[in-house]
């Protein structure tokens, strides 16, 4: 599976309602599993976006950065001190993805919906469920 299809997953998660109403909350975990795995202290905006895109290969604006990092503010994950942003790690670990864990989400969401299909007598095919979501 690309990238591309990683993040539609996990849109089509949130539009579901299976990671909650904000999409801004959705992108935080993709930043915090960053500030995590390189053990980043103090935020720096444009290294971050930079570091989104190698990671994901997706590439994101520095505003839209900013807004996602104000998730962080609101949540106490990360902390404005001095006009520097810094990383509460173990506030901030509540908010990472583990893969694994969405991709039990994710099937999830695909046992409901073939349910949902099933009992308002809606023809699909298991086999190409997931394909056809995307």
């Amino acid at each position: 599976m690309n990238q591309e299809e990683k993040f539609l997953k996990m849109y089509i998660a949130f539009r579901s309602g299976c990671l909650g109403n904000n999409v801004l909350d959705v992108y935080f975990s993709f930043f915090a599993n960053i500030l995590l795995e390189k053990n980043i202290k103090i935020i720096n905006a444009k290294n971050l976006c930079e570091e989104f895109e190698q990671r994901y290969q997706f590439s994101v604006p520095i505003t839209f950065v900013r807004q996602v990092l104000s998730v962080g503010l609101s949540n106490s994950a990360i902390i404005s001190d001095k006009g520097q942003y810094e990383v509460d790690h173990e506030k901030l670990k509540q908010y990472k993805v583990d893969l694994s864990d969405f991709e039990l989400l994710w099937k999830e969401l695909l046992e409901k919906f073939n349910s949902f299909c099933t009992t308002n007598s809606l023809n699909i095919i298991n086999e190409t469920l997931e394909d056809d979501i995307l």
